[in-house]
C-alpha cells in the first residue's frame, strides 16, 4: 500500500489574480485539503500563478512541485472562470487525480483502472440552459445536448488518453475565443467541463466511477455563497481543529 501511494500523484490548480483573495474559510479548507492529501504520502503539484505562490508560502503549504500557471488571452476568465484546470487535465498524465483546493478527501482515494475515468459524483444542477453561446467556426459534437446534468469534477482521474483527449480538445474548442453575450455567472463553464464529459462517455460507451462511492469526501463548493455567519465561523473552527490535529500527529511521527 505504501509504495502504491508513493506513485499516486494529486493537482491543484488556482489562478489569484493581482486583485483577487480567498477567505478565511478558503485559506483553512484548502490547507486542510492539502495536509490531509500529504499524510498519504503522495506526491502533490500545484498548478498556479505567482501571487497564489505567495498565499501558499503564506499558509506554510508546501507542494513537491509548483507548475507555473499563465492566462490565455483567448479564454474570457470571467465565464470560464475554471478554465485553468481543463488546462492542466489537458497536459497532466492519465492516472493523476485532480482535487480542487476546496475538496478533501478524509480517507485515501482508491483508484481503479477498469474505468476510463473516476470523478467525486454526479451533479444535476437545477438551472436548464436557455442559450448556449458558441465561438465562430466550432460546432456543436453530435453528441452534445444542451443541459447541465454532468459529473461532478471537484475530484478527478482519468485513467484513458483518448477520452481525455476528445474532452480536453473540446472543451478547449467551446472556450476559446467565445463571445458569451448572456450567462448567469456559471452555466457555460458547467456545461462545458461537466456536462460535457458525461455526454461523451455516454456517447462514445467510455465507462466512469464516482470517488464517492469508495471514500469518505468533503466539497465546499457553492455552499460557502450560501453559509450564515454563524455557519461560517462553527465550520472555520472546526477546520481550524482538525488542521491542529493533522499538525500534531506529523509532528508525533517526526
Amino acid at each position: 500500500m505504501e509504495t502504491y501511494r508513493k506513485n499516486v500523484v494529486v493537482n491543484y490548480t488556482y489562478f489569484l489574480k493581482d486583485n483577487g483573495s480567498l477567505s478565511e474559510l478558503q485559506k483553512l479548507l484548502f490547507k486542510y485539503s492539502f495536509l490531509k492529501t500529504a499524510s498519504y504520502g503522495v506526491t502533490i503539484n500545484i498548478h498556479c500563478n505567482e501571487n497564489f505562490k505567495k498565499l501558499c508560502e503564506e499558509l506554510e503549504i508546501v507542494p513537491d512541485n509548483f507548475i507555473p500557471l499563465e492566462e490565455d488571452s483567448t479564454i474570457d476568465g470571467k465565464v470560464f472562470w475554471a478554465y485553468h484546470k481543463i488546462k492542466v487535465y489537458d497536459k497532466q498524465p492519465i492516472g493523476e487525480i485532480h482535487l480542487d483546493t476546496d475538496a478533501v478527501f478524509k480517507s485515501f482515494p482508491v483508484l481503479d483502472k477498469k474505468y476510463s475515468l473516476q470523478v467525486a459524483h454526479a451533479d444535476d444542477p437545477d438551472y436548464k440552459i436557455k442559450n448556449i453561446f458558441l465561438p465562430d467556426g466550432y460546432d456543436l459534437p453530435e453528441y452534445a445536448k444542451p443541459n447541465l446534468i454532468g459529473l461532478n469534477m471537484s475530484s478527478v482521474c482519468f485513467h484513458s488518453q483518448e477520452l481525455k483527449d476528445l474532452y480536453c480538445k473540446n472543451a478547449l474548442a467551446f472556450m476559446q475565443n467565445n463571445e458569451v453575450l448572456f450567462d448567469n455567472g456559471w452555466c457555460h463553464m458547467v456545461f462545458i467541463e461537466q456536462a460535457s464529459l458525461k455526454q461523451i462517455c455516454e456517447y462514445y460507451n467510455y465507462s466512469y466511477k464516482f470517488f464517492v462511492d469508495d471514500t469518505d469526501y468533503y466539497h465546499l463548493g457553492a455552499i460557502k455563497n450560501m453559509l450564515t455567519e454563524k455557519e461560517k465561523n462553527d465550520l472555520i473552527n472546526k477546520i481550524k481543529n482538525r488542521i491542529w490535529q493533522l499538525q500534531a500527529l506529523t509532528t508525533s511521527r517526526s
